[in-house]
């Protein structure tokens, strides 16, 4: 109960910041504005390799890197986390890494493209007018000849400083709709098409192939009966599959934030068995988050400690949570929460009939399955995590769905969960090879206020 308040008690925030202030002379909002002006040159701040120090990269990047090896050669990997905790930036450092190690990557926003990857490695391509026209020569099928031809005239009247992935996303889904029209009945391009051609250059070029496809939630997305998107999704993932695992023609990497991704394709008949790895981003370390807060952000005591009893090591949140107190007309109120935005409803999501109705489980089922959510929810906040007799428990995959929670495989790369989280025993008694955990120490604390509310007053 205590837990969960700390992030709904008015004026914790202000107060810290007040005995911080007194101790410094200083009144209180001199203080809050000062350290807000460090938080902003602090976040801008590169570190020397390059990344900004809202990123706790060292173990993530250091179990992504293996993709530059020949051992890594074939490699499925997912990449999840919290959000806003840096995985797209670490992929776009990695990116840059791996073209010195004979690796061509691709590096696909799906937030940009959705399910439309066929014009995001053609987008990523296009931009590198000498490699492209070696997969112009290779391609087969008038469909993605045409495709090709377009988006390298793009590329040909604009000058090179002004070629932006945007602009030829904008073109390149102009270019589709007209082959589509211009070739109908005929196909346009395959998945399959683009990446044997592109592939194939990378052969030709002595390069290993490398693709990155974030935000991979948007990529593969069926809606509930759409049996037509249902079977892209699985031929897609099957075609990964085969270039990776089967293969080893390329590695892929998805990057999602959205802890139910690996429940919803294996509800679309995808075997997540094949994805290879999972690597978990972490947030910053308390020891480290608690030396940025005093001596980059110039907080006090005070004011550091509450901020990471709040927010962990998660640095854009608890930036946020400066922001608004500075801003603040009313700071003695402020509760932790305001920081938050949307994610404070993830707990009450697990017990939601939407959240329920998506995880199957049938009308007559829930006020029993709702209890059990419940008890899972108490034991992630009192212990840390759920030991789990399988990857496809139902309960994990309802507090996954909600984004409350994550299945970590035994295997994965997780440097922040504990050792200990694999010495309880499953339900059946097993040593566990999958932990639920909460998907962030901000996440535990918005179920602890769930599950264990304060009394009222």
């Amino acid at each position: 109960a205590a837990a969960g308040a700390l992030l709904l008690t008015p004026g914790l925030l202000w107060a810290a910041a007040g005995r911080d202030a007194a101790a410094a002379k200083e009144a209180p909002g001199v203080y809050l504005a000062r350290v807000r002006g460090r938080v902003a040159t602090s976040l801008n701040a590169p570190e020397v390799d390059g990344l900004p120090r809202v990123v706790n990269h060292d173990g993530t990047l250091a179990a992504l890197r293996i993709i530059g090896d020949d051992d890594g050669n074939g490699l499925f990997m997912l990449l999840t986390g919290p959000r806003s905790v840096g995985k797209s930036l670490m992929l776009q450092k990695l990116a840059k890494e791996l073209v010195q190690k004979q690796r061509r990557v691709v590096y696909i926003d799906a937030r940009q493209y959705g399910p439309d990857l066929t014009r995001g490695i053609i987008a990523a391509v296009v931009v590198d007018p000498t490699f492209f026209e070696k997969m112009q020569k290779l391609a087969s099928g008038p469909a993605l000849k045409r495709m090709l031809a377009m988006a390298s005239e793009l590329v040909r009247v604009i000058p090179g400083s002004q070629v932006h992935s945007t602009v030829i996303s904008g073109v390149l889904k102009a270019a589709s709709e007209a082959v589509d029209e211009a070739l109908a009945p005929a196909s346009p391009p395959r998945l399959h098409d683009v990446l044997d051609t592109f592939i194939a250059a990378c052969t030709r070029d002595g390069e290993y192939p490398v693709i990155f496809i974030d935000e991979a939630n948007e990529a593969f997305q069926a809606a509930q009966g759409d049996t037509a998107a249902a079977a892209r999704v699985r031929a897609e993932l099957n075609l990964f599959t085969r270039i990776t695992k089967q293969g080893r023609e390329a590695s892929i990497v998805l990057a999602t934030s959205e802890h139910g991704l690996p429940f919803r394709l294996r509800a679309l008949g995808y075997n997540t068995d094949h994805i290879s790895k999972t690597v978990v981003a972490e947030e910053v370390p308390p020891a480290v988050m608690k030396d940025e807060l005093m001596r980059m952000w110039g907080c006090g005591e005070h004011l550091a400690t509450a901020l990471l009893s709040m927010y962990g090591g998660h640095v854009l949140h608890a930036s946020a949570a400066v922001r608004e107190l500075a801003a603040s007309t009313a700071p003695a109120s402020m509760e932790g929460i305001a920081a938050l935005g949307s994610l404070a409803s993830a707990p009450a999501l697990c017990l939601g009939d939407d959240t329920l109705a998506a995880a199957g489980v049938p009308v007559p089922e829930r006020p029993e399955m709702r209890e059990r959510v419940t008890a899972a929810l108490r034991a992630l906040v009192e212990a840390g995590s759920v030991p789990l007799d399988s990857e496809k428990d139902k309960v994990a995959e309802i507090i996954s769905l909600a984004n409350a929670g994550c299945v970590i495989p035994r295997a994965a790369a997780a440097s922040g969960v504990p050792p200990d989280a694999w010495l309880a025993r499953t339900p059946s008694g097993k040593e566990p090879k999958h932990i639920l955990v909460p998907s962030s120490h901000i996440m535990r604390l918005l179920i602890a206020s769930e599950v264990f509310p304060p009394p009222p007053a």
